[in-house]
């Protein structure tokens, strides 16, 4: 509900909100949590995109003008767990702004007031991982050859992964090509499925843990 309905409204618009907010049972229920324990910490998982992104995403921001201890989560992420990624506050990577969005009022849920923090323990963290973005190249497609991928995966389970993955393009006669398309976008395939859940359980856990570190020392 947070800002909800400021941005486009057309149901043509990619960006259309629903008719009202908080209409998934789901998301009531994670909209009283948050009014209940005002969280320190929440992170949003989408697919689409390859991103390490906080809030806000309704209002122009710059990363240097964020509090250091969210400025400090954002570029280790960066650094240490996804180089390749677009950082920063979502309305800074983002080429509009977003509406509405769970990031930027499980953000705001986190104060028991509606000022702004004034020390650093006072901080509160909220981010969206955008996990894939759907650069998949198959086996046949992909520069390495059959011998690389034995070596990286072991002759067994490749046997399993070229398996699943012809199944997986297979999948293209059985839905068509553009929600192949569609499906190709925001999942990985086979063959980077553990990849990537192997690279975003790390930064998942690096958040935790530079979080923590911010909270503690601010804390003494």
């Amino acid at each position: 509900p947070f800002h909800f309905g400021e941005g486009q409204n057309e149901k043509s618009s990619d960006q259309y909100p629903g008719d009202a907010p908080l209409t998934e049972p789901e998301s009531r229920i994670a909209a009283q949590i948050a009014q209940k324990i005002h969280p320190k910490l929440f992170v949003a998982v989408h697919s689409g995109a390859e991103m390490i992104v906080t809030s806000p995403a309704y209002r122009k921001v710059t990363l240097d003008q964020m509090p250091k201890g969210i400025q400090k989560v954002v570029e280790y992420l960066h650094k240490e767990d996804c180089p390749s990624c677009t950082a920063g506050p979502a309305s800074q990577v983002l080429n509009y702004l977003a509406y509405g969005c769970s990031m930027d009022y499980m953000f705001e849920q986190g104060f028991k007031n509606e000022e702004n923090p004034t020390k650093p323990s006072q901080e509160h963290f909220s981010f969206t991982f955008e996990t894939w973005q759907g650069d998949h190249h198959s086996f046949d497609e992909n520069n390495k050859d059959e011998g690389d991928f034995e070596k990286e995966f072991g002759k067994e389970n490749l046997n399993i992964l070229k398996s699943q993955e012809k199944s997986f393009h297979d999948l293209k006669s059985k839905i068509g090509e553009d929600q192949f398309r569609c499906l190709s976008r925001f999942n990985p395939p086979p063959i980077m499925y553990e990849k990537t859940r192997a690279k975003w359980t790390k930064a998942l856990f690096s958040t935790l843990n530079v979080v923590a570190n911010e909270l503690n020392n601010s804390a003494k």
